[in-house]
């Protein structure tokens, strides 16, 4: 399941938005989810880099977050991501996106959006 919410009308070429996605748990760590992430996401997401990561929780949960880059038909975008795990043997991923431009304006609206999510 998963769900795309778009938060302003495009600009240049893209939509800054939010999406929300849930897959089964397959039993790895949460500490294992930045070595799948740097592995994975250069092969699917054109010019991926790396920016940053860190743990936090988010309503008890522990939570892997992550910021990096990659292009879209030539645009620069910037990807903020949290992965938690639920109780209910599924891992959730929130993925906030946004040019650079309106990235550093909507980036504590990004991460308080995060701080409200309840899984069970």
């Amino acid at each position: 399941p998963a769900f795309l919410i778009y938060t302003l009308p495009p600009r240049g070429g893209f939509a800054v938005n939010f999406n929300a996605t849930s897959e089964p748990d397959d039993g790895q760590p949460l500490s294992d989810a930045p070595a799948m992430a740097k592995t994975l996401l250069p092969k699917v997401l054109n010019a991926w880099r790396f920016k940053a990561e860190r743990f936090l929780e988010i309503n008890g949960r522990p939570t892997y977050c992550m910021l990096s880059e990659h292009q879209i038909n030539g645009v620069k975008l910037v990807m903020l991501q949290y992965l938690l795990k639920g109780d209910n043997k599924k891992i959730y991923t929130l993925t906030f996106t946004a040019a650079p431009q309106e990235f550093e304006s909507l980036k504590r609206t990004f991460h308080d959006c995060a701080q409200t999510m309840l899984i069970d």
